[in-house]
């Protein structure tokens, strides 16, 4: 959109999105008082906020006929204008934000974040503000969505607002737990799986939803640590005997 609208370069456009989702996310920051289902359902409802205006704002998303000739990516003279070339670019952002990710992870800041998840009651006792690294995680989350989606848009080459709905944010969430919520490997693992498990079981034709609910349910039996702790939690059970 900000390459169409108001003409900026590619690669500024791509930071740019970054930028914009988390000044989104900071509008959500008087919600992250709430917990658990609740905070999850208010942020749903964000989710069908924004799904609304890209339906019906014309003037900014071109309304229900979606947004289209979106150029290519590119940095510098390379054209990222194939699949292939897309491909390795995508690796290498994943890459990158998982690497940060770790890093931000193992920090001090990252510290908090489990004391937080832990208990909140006893982090406050220790001086931690949950709802101000609440609202970092939000912004820095929201981020990263940004950039993910200024690649989905230059891939597609089309935004349509399909893309974008309630259903699609409940896709990403299963991705997550499926791979396990305490770890970064779990996120990547979960997407693979169900973006794999998609594709193969569309051959399945009028069984496919029928099988990839099954395949849903066995796999969110893993529980909290998802397919990432599976190895462990057979070995525990291993050793136990």
């Amino acid at each position: 959109m900000l390459v169409r609208k108001l003409g900026l370069p590619v690669e500024l456009s791509f930071v740019a999105g970054g930028v914009v989702a988390a000044l989104l996310g900071l509008t959500l920051v008087p919600i992250l008082r709430l917990r658990g289902n609740e905070l999850a359902v208010a942020t749903l409802g964000f989710g069908v906020i924004v799904h609304a205006v890209i339906l019906n704002e014309e003037w900014l998303t071109e309304g229900p006929f979606g947004m289209m000739r979106i150029p290519p990516f590119q940095l510098g003279p390379l054209v990222f204008n194939t699949e292939f070339r897309f491909y390795f670019l995508g690796l290498a952002v994943v890459a990158g934000t998982y690497l940060a990710f770790r890093r931000l992870t193992r920090s001090r800041f990252g510290r908090a974040l489990e004391a937080i998840r832990q208990s909140e009651e006893a982090a406050v006792t220790s001086g931690i503000n949950p709802v101000l690294y609440k609202s970092k995680v939000f912004v820095i989350a929201a981020f990263t969505a940004g950039l993910a989606g200024a690649l989905f848009a230059h891939l597609n080459r089309y935004l349509n607002p399909n893309d974008f709905t309630l259903a699609e944010s409940i896709n990403v969430l299963i991705m997550i737990v499926v791979g396990g919520l305490r770890s970064l490997e779990g996120a990547i693992i979960g997407a693979m799986i169900i973006v794999f498990a998609s594709e193969y079981l569309r051959a399945f034709k009028e069984y496919r939803l029928i099988l990839f609910g099954v395949l849903l349910v066995l796999l969110m039996a893993l529980g909290a640590d998802g397919l990432r702790g599976l190895p462990s939690a057979l070995a525990r059970r291993l050793h136990r005997g």
